[in-house]
């Protein structure tokens, strides 16, 4: 089932999708910590935080979903956007 979502709404699992989800995984552990070290740790700061890290993700699949289906052009709009996340 997460292979299947992998592949067909976030194109697959390439080398520019796994450092993205290393960058998502390592700000939000960041976010964590740095909650603890403020004494303002709040389940709904860091529900937030997720939530935005899933729109993330959501606009990756849009994108390329955009590529595949209606410009036709492989991944490129796909690979730009989650240039532009990681940078």
């Amino acid at each position: 089932m997460i292979k299947i979502i992998f592949e067909y709404y976030l194109g697959g699992i390439d080398d520019l999708l796994y450092c993205l989800l290393i960058f998502i995984v390592v700000n939000y552990l960041t976010h964590i910590l740095f909650a603890i070290d403020k004494h303002n740790f709040s389940i709904k700061a860091l529900f937030h935080v997720l939530l935005c890290k899933i729109a993330i993700l959501i606009l990756v699949s849009t994108t390329h979903i955009l590529d595949v289906h209606l410009l036709k052009s492989g991944t490129k709009i796909r690979n730009y956007t989650i240039i532009f996340y990681i940078s």
